[in-house]
């Protein structure tokens, strides 16, 4: 990761246009956090059971849908980001001033920070996802079979053109993991998952995960389809 540092709005234009970084997505922060959390990950919520979380949004839900527009019905979990709600998604915006106001907006003493990403590093679903009602959407993830398939697919294809960004990312993701459950109440398993995730990170620092990531992506993806679905199986 390079840091690049930008004293006005010349300096930010003009390292965009350098690096190359406008065709990109970009989140401005207004201070600088450990690492980039949804709302429902972070401190205030860690110890909270989903279920409260998913009953906040079924009550603004009730409180509020009269009032919506089918769109907005469909894509209520992103109504609700919108309006402050703890959802499981992050805002990023493709235009680099919208990110530079929000790493601004509310932070005049401090210095302010944008992340910015290439957008093959992406996994896109708006076409697959387009006019379904996506409320809570990992457990749509878990318990919908067609969801489940539609994501794996995608998972796929990702992995296929871009086999060591697929990895890298998800070394990411499982530290991302690892500090969660460090924070939150231990169970019988969290031990031994985060033994896994600093196995794993060893692996890719050494090589040896680079060198047989077929054997692992096949482990991983059917560990996440497992199910007792044949099709899915299959």
């Amino acid at each position: 990761m390079e840091l690049l540092r930008a004293r006005s709005l010349y300096d930010y234009i003009k390292i965009l246009k350098e690096k190359n970084l406008l065709d990109a997505y970009f989140r401005g922060e207004s201070r600088k956090y450990t690492n980039i959390a949804a709302s429902c990950y972070r401190d205030n919520f860690i110890d909270s059971n989903r279920s409260i979380i998913d009953e906040m949004i079924d009550e603004y839900f009730y409180e509020v849908s009269a009032q919506l527009s089918d769109i907005e019905k469909s894509n209520f979990i992103s109504y609700s980001q919108h309006h402050g709600l703890p959802t499981n998604l992050i805002d990023i915006t493709s235009s680099a001033l919208v990110a530079l106001y929000f790493s601004c907006c509310d932070n005049f003493e401090n210095t302010g920070y944008i992340h910015i990403f290439k957008k093959n590093n992406f996994i896109k679903f708006s076409d697959e996802i387009s006019g379904r009602k996506i409320q809570y959407f990992y457990n749509d993830l878990i318990e919908q079979n067609e969801t489940k398939v539609m994501f794996y697919n995608k998972l796929l294809e990702f992995y296929k053109n871009n086999r060591k960004g697929f990895i890298i990312s998800l070394s990411n993701n499982l530290n991302m993991i690892k500090v969660l459950l460090k924070k939150s109440k231990h169970n019988a398993y969290t031990s031994e998952i985060i033994k896994a995730v600093d196995w794993y990170d060893k692996g890719i620092k050494e090589g040896y995960i680079m060198d047989r990531p077929n054997e692992l992506n096949q482990r991983l993806l059917q560990v996440f389809l497992k199910n007792k679905n044949e099709e899915l199986n299959m």
